[in-house]
């Protein structure tokens, strides 16, 4: 039971050393990624590639000790570089075994932890496998390999299962199994998309109708849990309806849910709604409302100098994955000014603080306004742009609002608070046979805090 307060201590005090300061240009694992001590190895048989007799030998072990090191690929990325560092002190906190890290090419020999941020034959997840005296861990990418190495190590370092005596680690060959497979705090993570829809048919191709396929294809390739809409028309609704069954769905089985209302009223069907979407699947709806950014939230009215009501919908939902119950919300400020913006964000952020209260909160939308705006720093004041903090981000440099052309600049966000440690953030700055919007999607992957 110590050892394993301690293990957790230590999770929870190395995880914010994870969130890296990355630049704004492409950041993604290449799958053709490969070490030079892969390429070496790459004439051995894994585990996965054996056959004949060898389950009638005895079981080979592995006892883990000061001569063995953790071995990462020379052209690792920094994510991988620090959870090989994690992976160090954990062990090193629970068994007093100090473990060197070290690139592929420091060392010759085989008695290694090696952690590689791709699979040999592609694919998603993560595997463990024994070749010799090593252990092998392949993950999908640098951020999957951080959450299983979690994994492994809190199933693996435990007195029952690997913990030999004070100074090593022994693993089984008959265990390995038991370390494959084992759910990850990715796992349960959730998938946000946040997207400003253009509530008008545009010339040149880019009709409603159009850009809705367009939209369902995004979806399709994102795969987001919850979807916050800005510039959500009727007529988009309609659209979308029809567009049900390509996501899967039918009217009668719904992949999505919805809340909202119109700006322009709760019964209204004229006007834009910030409308969230969220799979029926994954979370329960306990509670959803519509406020208005003025002076009296509770009924459509504007606030100051501003002609066009705005508004924010947020729904309380409860994950199913996890039993966690959570506030989603989703607005759109004004086009006007900053003194007009700063008005509103005042009052989101007041009537945040009381429908979220303890819970976690993720915000998203458009914002109109850009990262060194004010209206912006009062939201960065009390929650986090997953911009910046995600481990990995994509597409950082293109900006959101592109008026149909290739770049422009970005005023769509998605900010969470610390219940949430983003994963991975990317600017959709792509077509699909054509623009979704005006704006690209912004989209972020983020799990809940590590906990025990």
């Amino acid at each position: 039971m110590k050892n394993r307060v301690r293990l957790v201590a230590c999770l929870l005090a190395l995880a914010s050393c994870m969130a890296l300061s990355v630049g704004c240009a492409h950041f993604s694992s290449d799958p053709a990624t490969t070490s030079d001590a892969t390429s070496a190895e790459a004439t051995k048989t894994t585990l996965a590639e054996t056959t004949g007799t060898v389950t009638d030998l005895p079981a080979r072990k592995l006892t883990v000790d000061s001569t063995y090191h953790i071995t990462v690929p020379k052209e690792a990325d920094e994510r991988t570089r620090k959870t090989a560092d994690f992976m160090a002190e954990v062990i090193r906190e629970v068994t007093g075994l100090q473990l060197n890290v070290a690139t592929a090419d420091e060392y010759s020999s085989t008695r290694e932890i090696f952690l590689h941020n791709v699979l040999p034959n592609g694919g998603t997840g993560y595997r463990v496998e024994m070749l010799s005296d090593s252990l092998h861990i392949f993950a999908a990418d640098s951020v999957t390999l951080y959450f299983a190495v979690n994994a492994i190590l809190e199933t693996w370092l435990t007195a029952d299962f690997g913990l030999a005596e004070e100074g090593s680690i022994t693993l089984s060959e008959d265990r390995v199994a038991d370390l494959n497979g084992l759910a990850t705090r990715l796992d349960t993570s959730i998938r946000i998309l946040s997207q400003n829809m253009r509530g008008t048919d545009d010339p040149d191709g880019n009709t409603i109708q159009l850009r809705s396929e367009r939209f369902v294809r995004q979806v399709e390739e994102y795969q987001p849990d919850l979807i916050g809409t800005q510039e959500y028309t009727y007529n988009w609704q309609l659209w979308l309806k029809k567009q049900e069954k390509k996501m899967g769905g039918t009217e009668e089985t719904r992949i999505y849910g919805q809340v909202g209302c119109s700006r322009d009223g709760r019964e209204s069907k004229s006007g834009e709604w910030n409308a969230i979407l969220y799979r029926l699947d994954r979370f329960e709806l306990l509670d959803s409302d519509t406020f208005w950014l003025s002076d009296t939230p509770g009924v459509p009215s504007v606030t100051v100098a501003n002609k066009d009501k705005r508004i924010c919908t947020w729904a309380k939902l409860k994950d199913k994955k996890t039993g966690e119950i959570l506030v989603y919300a989703n607005t759109h400020l004004d086009h006007t000014d900053d003194n007009v913006r700063n008005a509103q964000v005042a009052v989101l952020m007041e009537q945040l603080a009381i429908i979220a209260g303890d819970y976690p909160l993720y915000l998203t939308g458009d914002f109109n306004c850009g990262a060194g705006s004010s209206p912006y720093s009062v939201v960065a004041g009390t929650l986090q742009d997953a911009h910046r903090t995600a481990w990995q981000r994509v597409s950082a440099d293109c900006g959101t609002f592109h008026d149909y052309n290739p770049s422009g600049y970005e005023i769509d966000f998605v900010f969470h608070d610390s219940h949430a440690t983003p994963v991975h953030y990317e600017i959709i700055a792509k077509q699909y046979d054509g623009y979704v919007s005006d704006h690209y999607g912004v989209f972020a992957e983020l799990v809940y805090g590590i906990s025990d």
